[in-house]
């Protein structure tokens, strides 16, 4: 879970909230979409997860 966070806090750093979608995310994660939703719930809640490191 900590490098999954650690590849999200890259890419919105990199670019930034609203640039990075769940393709990225995914792609970047190496998961399906229901993978990600499972793990994490959404994009929101995985940034939040981000900050509140």
């Amino acid at each position: 879970m900590e490098t999954a966070l650690d590849m999200g806090q890259r890419l919105f750093h990199a670019s930034s909230y609203e640039a990075v979608g769940l393709a990225a995310l995914t792609d970047t994660l190496g998961v399906k979409p229901p993978s990600f939703y499972k793990a994490f719930g959404s994009k929101p809640e995985l940034f939040e997860q981000v900050i509140e490191r």
